[in-house]
């Protein structure tokens, strides 16, 4: 008997029958899911019996013999011993349900084998990245144009890439809406296939057949849009969270989850729900944008808030133009306008001193910064130019807090 194992779905092939228990997981009376059995017999190929069985129960395991038993009646397959196939697969899954995968030794791992990023540094292998910000934002075109330029499309600047197939898994609208933005942003490159699945079940629900589709098209990313309706669940449960990045965690390949941010959210580095979303993350990143009335452009800021495997990464931010074409532009983040409050301050401080082309006083600064929108007393913004001396350089005498620059500029 041929045996394969795919996290909670085993196969078992014997002559030609196939045995498939899926939707595998622990009830309360021990290990259960589905069961399909399969023929390649004639005159009468294909389904044999469907349905519930629980691998622990005498009696649900009786109740698929009896049943496969009528189905050949007529004498097809009447010299198959179905109690003695369905005892020896339930035995097994339990065995390899308790067991796990085997143990292996980690310095017999070749790390060469795989690199660290899918999409740098945006998406890494080995686990989720979450991208959160406000309704309305652009998140579902900004992880578009990522899921593009993981397939291989330069759309977002010099991003190093593993071009893969994409699987984009929607719940919120329809595939007409992604395929006007896809053509609008191509312009001309042939990057790997993206495959588009309208989602009503939840991710762990679909698990299953989203693993069957990850390894048929040779997939190498998944994007869930979004993880509110994708938990199919009360967001604030950790029971609900946890069980949908188990379920994320089967599909062997790098997935970007996007997340809304509460209106009214005090922690901007954190989403919506439950705070296992950016526990179970191996990167998170924040989107804030700014549009203007009447303008066929934005700008998208991109922050990370979290990283695994690291330091984080310097935020990213692009010049959005929607229309008939779209397109992303890389602009210095700094730089960004209206964003008050979501620039740090330093950030603040050194714009305004590249623009100025020189040193300034404290005193300068300060009234400089208000008429910016951000207000700082002078002991306060001395308090992050001394504390920041990695970005900033005192260049003259402490009068009125001394004059300070650009430490890159001006040298001590």
């Amino acid at each position: 008997m041929r045996e394969t194992y795919l996290h909670d779905c085993h196969i078992y092939q014997d002559d030609d029958l196939e045995i498939m228990l899926d939707r595998l997981h622990e009830g309360k009376s021990g290990l259960a899911g589905e069961i399909e059995i399969r023929s390649g017999r004639p005159p009468y190929p294909g389904l044999v019996y469907h349905g519930n069985i629980s691998l622990t129960s005498g009696r649900s395991r009786a109740s698929v013999v009896i049943a496969c038993k009528q189905r050949v009646t007529t004498g097809w397959h009447d010299d198959t011993d179905f109690a003695s196939l369905i005892e020896a697969v339930a035995y097994r899954s339990i065995q390899r349900w308790r067991e796990g995968d085997p143990p292996i030794d980690l310095l017999s791992v070749d790390i060469s084998e795989r690199p660290r990023w899918l999409l740098e540094p945006f998406i890494e292998f080995g686990g989720p990245t979450v991208l959160f910000g406000y309704g309305g934002s652009g998140k579902s075109l900004t992880a578009l144009a990522l899921a593009l330029s993981g397939a291989g499309a330069d759309l977002l600047g010099d991003l190093r890439s593993t071009a893969a197939p994409v699987l984009y898994l929607d719940w919120e609208t329809d595939q007409y809406v992604h395929a006007i933005r896809l053509r609008s942003m191509l312009d001309g490159c042939e990057p790997q296939k993206i495959y588009y699945r309208r989602q009503t079940a939840s991710l762990a629900e679909a698990a299953p057949l989203i693993r069957k589709e990850i390894g048929a098209l040779g997939i190498g990313l998944v994007i869930v849009d979004s993880l509110g309706a994708a938990r199919g669940g009360d967001p604030d449960s950790a029971e609900v969270t946890l069980k949908m990045f188990s379920a994320g965690r089967t599909f062997g390949v790098p997935w970007l989850a996007i997340d809304h941010l509460a209106k009214h959210a005090k922690d901007r580095s954190m989403p919506f729900g439950s705070v296992y979303t950016v526990n179970m993350a191996r990167l998170a990143w924040r989107l804030d944008s700014v549009q203007r009335e009447g303008e066929s452009e934005s700008t998208v800021v991109l922050t990370n808030t979290k990283s695994n495997n690291g330091q984080l990464s310097k935020r990213r931010a692009y010049r959005v133009h929607f229309g008939e074409k779209y397109s992303f532009t890389p602009i210095d983040a700094i730089a960004v306008p209206g964003l008050d409050g979501r620039t740090s301050q330093a950030d603040a401080i050194a714009q305004l001193l590249r623009a100025n082309g020189t040193a300034m006083k404290v005193r300068d600064m300060a009234m400089a910064l208000e008429v910016d929108g951000l207000t700082l007393s002078e002991n306060a913004l001395r308090a992050v130019l001394s504390r920041r001396t990695d970005r900033f350089v005192r260049v003259a005498g402490d009068r009125d807090g001394g004059m300070w620059g650009i430490k890159d500029t001006f040298h001590e």
